[in-house]
């Protein structure tokens, strides 16, 4: 199965900023994807829940072996200077999600089009360089590497249609607020970050 994460932070915890763990995980690439394939994609998706009783986490979990997108929900992170060893100079934010989006067999046959796929830029540098900067303690500098196109080193919110936050399961936490979700995003892409196995 090969992974989607569109959060930057969370994907440098997950790959240790491509140098504090294992050599399957030393480089990193930004897909920019076609908003609108991107949404077909998710709409296939199978929810896992980590909070399901015990017997219906089984059934899910076999579920979603058979299924060619899978979709789990992790507290989203952000970068520390403070957080070390298995931080990873990151800190859970238990009230905030982060979508990841794994995919395998026809769903990973999507990733060779190039009607979904619009560009591929290797961000491994970027990392590189604000682990360099998170080490010296310099969050500012941490931010510019990781963000170098946006202001204030910012994520942007997707908007998500009704559809897609329902096959998602966005709304089911009640303490998520939604209202707040601006579309500060890019009509017809999306940049996500992918782990290379």
């Amino acid at each position: 199965m090969t992974w989607i994460k569109p959060s930057k932070v969370w994907m440098a915890y997950r790959c240790g900023w491509t140098v504090l763990k294992d050599k399957n995980q030393s480089r990193v690439l930004a897909l920019d994807l076609s908003r609108s394939y991107f949404e077909s994609l998710l709409e296939q998706a199978t929810i896992t829940h980590p909070g399901s009783s015990s017997n219906g986490k089984n059934k899910k979990k076999k579920k979603c072996r058979d299924c060619d997108v899978v979709v789990q929900w992790d507290p989203e992170r952000i970068m520390d200077v403070n957080a070390h060893g298995k931080q990873s100079f990151t800190t859970p934010v238990p009230s905030m999600r982060s979508i990841q989006i794994g995919l395998r067999n026809s769903a990973v046959d999507l990733l060779l089009d190039e009607k979904f796929v619009l560009r591929i830029t290797d961000v491994t540098q970027d990392f590189r360089n604000a682990l360099k900067a998170l080490k010296a303690g310099d969050m500012e500098a941490a931010e510019s590497c990781l963000f170098p196109d946006c202001n204030l080193g910012k994520e942007c919110v997707m908007d998500v249609p009704c559809e897609i936050r329902k096959i998602l399961c966005m709304d089911d936490d009640d303490d998520d607020d939604d209202d707040d979700n601006n579309n500060d995003f890019n009509e017809d892409s999306v940049e996500v970050q992918e782990k290379i196995e």
